[in-house]
């Protein structure tokens, strides 16, 4: 390899580096605020309810992801789809890192029986990848992959495109 090369490749590295850190750094700032007000909210029937804000901050206790809030500064980019056609505006999103999370999230949703969308890759044409003052379940924090060639299985986690 060749200095240059490697110094552009270098550069590049740097500016893709602190752009994630900024976001993660927006995350976590979101993660980390308390969530005292009550949230409009809108139940897979239809009904309008409000989402107790210490029951949304238990949420967030309990998982290791991120539960993003309108007012929050990453909610505007995780809520977007790739169609752009549907702009819609949840409640609440909330990006699992674990199973668990996933878990705990879907006993929320019913518990408060929330309309729940699934946000994978977010490519789905029908815009069914978000929904408006409902949950957002964001499995974008969930991109891994694990292989046991000697078994020939792969094992691809929800969130991976």
């Amino acid at each position: 390899m060749n200095r240059r090369h490697f110094l552009k490749s270098s550069v590049a590295a740097a500016v893709a580096l602190s752009f994630h850190q900024k976001l993660a750094l927006a995350q976590m700032a979101d993660a980390e605020a308390e969530i005292a007000a009550n949230i409009e909210a809108i139940t897979g029937q239809g009904e309008e309810i409000l989402l107790q804000g210490s029951a949304v901050q238990e949420l967030s206790d309990s998982i290791r992801g991120n539960v993003l809030l309108p007012a929050g500064a990453a909610y505007d980019d995780a809520r977007l789809l790739l169609n752009a056609a549907y702009d819609q505006y949840p409640a609440l999103v909330v990006q699992p890192y674990s199973s668990a999370d996933v878990s705990a999230t879907v006993k929320f949703a019913a518990e408060n029986r929330l309309l729940t969308a699934v946000k994978c890759g977010g490519h789905a044409f029908a815009g069914t990848s978000s929904c408006d003052k409902g949950i957002q379940i964001d499995l974008s924090k969930m991109r891994w992959v694990r292989v046991d060639p000697q078994r020939r299985r792969a094992w691809i986690s929800g969130g991976s495109l």
